[in-house]
């Protein structure tokens, strides 16, 4: 999240779709980001600020309240934070299909183990699709949920 915080308009090739990003330890990094995300960032570049959410890096207590008080506005029954995002992220896209090492670039992880640890949801979700729909999972012509 302090990623996203102290993000400068310099940091972002718009024509590219990609950002530059300081990581960890320092560590800079470029990150894909969708057509959409820059479509609704450009009318905004003009803004005279040197960060993308202001004149000064955004506040990280700010940011997480943002992100808290959306997750309310949407209904959501538990309290939303910044991480959460990055999990759903991280699991739609393996349950999508995506390829574990694309993934580990996408969250900047330095090491693959650092990524598997998203792979036990969709092996999960394997599994509560396996008892759902195989014929041994229930009594023969029992109605099964979809």
């Amino acid at each position: 999240m302090s990623e996203a915080c102290s993000l400068r308009w310099t940091d972002i090739r718009m024509k590219e779709r990609v950002l530059k990003v300081l990581g960890k330890g320092g560590k800079e990094r470029l990150v894909a980001v969708p057509g959409k995300v820059t479509r609704a960032l450009r009318p905004l570049a003009g803004s005279g600020d040197e960060f993308v959410f202001g004149a000064a890096a955004l506040d990280a207590r700010r940011a997480y309240d943002w992100v808290r008080d959306a997750g309310r506005r949407a209904g959501l029954l538990k309290p939303l934070h910044p991480h959460a995002l990055r999990h759903s992220f991280a699991t739609h896209l393996l349950a999508s299909g995506a390829n574990l090492r694309a993934l580990q670039e996408l969250l900047g992880h330095a090491s693959l183990q650092a990524t598997q640890k998203y792979t036990h949801v969709s092996i999960d979700q394997l599994a509560r699709t396996l008892e759902r729909h195989h014929p041994l999972s229930s009594p023969k012509g029992a109605k099964r949920k979809t």
